[in-house]
């Protein structure tokens, strides 16, 4: 990968766009946190169609995240009650779901 494509990579994450990436032979998969370590792992904008979910502290800004997951269920049971989930899609349209039933 050339200079300019890996900058192009990084300003995407930093834009919000998410980001997968795979040991040099490995599979792609998400990357909550990239390291962008380009020695050792390759870097690409997010190309399968991943929904990631998002535990809040329920306040009236959301404004840090507790944790991310990779399927609702996980995030259910890292939410307390009184917590919010937001499911992120690829194009970064939010869904507002709870753990109150």
């Amino acid at each position: 990968m050339n200079l300019s494509a890996m900058i192009s990579v990084m300003r995407s994450a930093l834009s919000g766009t998410l980001i997968e990436s795979r040991d040099n032979d490995g599979d792609w998969s998400f990357d909550e946190t990239p390291t962008w370590n380009w020695e050792r792992k390759k870097y690409r904008v997010l190309q399968k169609d991943y929904k990631c979910y998002v535990v809040f502290e329920d306040t009236p800004t959301f404004a840090t995240p507790k944790s991310v997951h990779t399927t609702f269920e996980q995030a259910k049971l890292a939410a307390s009650k009184s917590d919010v989930i937001k499911a992120i899609e690829p194009n970064n349209v939010k869904t507002n779901l709870t753990t109150r039933d």
